[in-house]
């Protein structure tokens, strides 16, 4: 499956979380983290959500609403972006799920529900996950706009949240849910204003787990195991005798820079390669949680352990295995 976050903050703050798509794809899917225009970017949506900047009020609308519109463009560049890759990057065309808090969530709902009202090409959708979002009324009819057959919606909301975010948005969906006969699953906050990090359902779980359980039964329609089972992974940490101590080498800036050629991710960042570093025990490698995932190497009766978190900061790892030299990529 392809699991985007979007990013919550009014559209006037925010930037992607690394952190969020990377406990996805722990999971073993293909996971991002996405940018959009902010009210500060100025922005002016274009051709392809014409009918949806026009209901906003077009060009004399503020620069925040330009951004409600900009988001669920560049939501919808992203999509285009990561499926024209669906071949390299193994993604299943049709497992997309939309997950955002706050203006993430009002976004990942406007593509979902929204863009179709407005013959806005895209992706069909097969969940969203709602974490204090809404659809607004004025311009999408609120919940009315979630047709039959359309997207499964996963909703959690504080009880006390109000204004724009108000719980009131999260009723409204759950109706227009009921009503359109689709999959939902509603996660009241008791007692909760607008962030709802922390949440965990009534009977006291993890809302992340839950939600898990809510997208294996919508993807897949039985539970389906995201972590590798126990045995595997007793007998990985068995075999990965040695990890690398990851301490930065005195060498400055490589010219070599990451970024995505077609500017969607925002990224063209220096990076350090790590050269010859230090292996250490598994028992000292304390920062190492036990389900982080690693690339394993082994040559000539040596192992060696790369946790992916720390190749995903130095992108390249220059090493000795068994008297050979390696460079280590992912």
């Amino acid at each position: 499956p392809l699991f985007v976050h979007i990013h919550g903050g009014g559209f006037i703050q925010g930037s992607r979380s690394p952190h969020t798509a990377r406990e996805v794809a722990k999971r073993g899917w293909v996971a991002a983290s996405i940018d959009y225009r902010l009210a500060g970017d100025e922005p002016l949506p274009g051709q392809r959500v014409q009918g949806f900047f026009n209901a906003m009020g077009g060009e004399s609308s503020s620069a925040r609403d330009r951004s409600v519109v900009a988001a669920a463009e560049d939501t919808l560049v992203a999509l285009d972006y990561l499926l024209s890759r669906a071949d390299e990057l193994h993604i299943d065309t049709n497992r997309i799920v939309l997950k955002g808090e706050s203006a993430g969530a009002f976004t990942a709902l406007a593509v979902a529900y929204c863009a179709d009202k407005f013959e806005i090409s895209g992706p069909k959708i097969a969940a969203v996950i709602d974490f204090a979002g809404g659809i607004p009324e004025t311009f999408c009819g609120g919940a009315t706009a979630i047709d039959p057959g359309e997207a499964a919606v996963f909703v959690v909301h504080g009880t006390e949240d109000t204004g724009e975010t108000s719980f009131t948005r999260a009723l409204s969906i759950v109706d227009g849910a009921t009503a359109a006969e689709i999959t939902y699953e509603f996660h009241p906050q008791e007692g909760v204003g607008h962030n709802v990090s922390g949440a965990t359902t009534a009977d006291g779980r993890a809302i992340d787990d839950a939600m898990y359980e809510f997208l294996n039964r919508v993807l897949y329609g039985e539970p389906v195991a995201t972590t590798p089972p126990t045995d595997t992974v007793t007998q990985l940490t068995d075999a990965l005798a040695t990890l690398p101590a990851f301490t930065l080498p005195e060498i400055g800036p490589s010219e070599a820079t990451s970024f995505d050629p077609k500017g969607l991710l925002r990224m063209e960042v220096p990076f350090i390669p790590l050269d010859n570093p230090v292996p250490v025990t598994a028992a000292t490698a304390t920062w190492l949680r036990p389900d982080d995932f690693v690339l394993g190497v082994e040559r000539g009766g040596e192992v060696r352990a790369y946790p992916i978190s720390q190749i995903a900061y130095h992108h390249l790892v220059n090493d000795t295995i068994a008297g050979e030299p390696y460079l280590v990529t992912y």
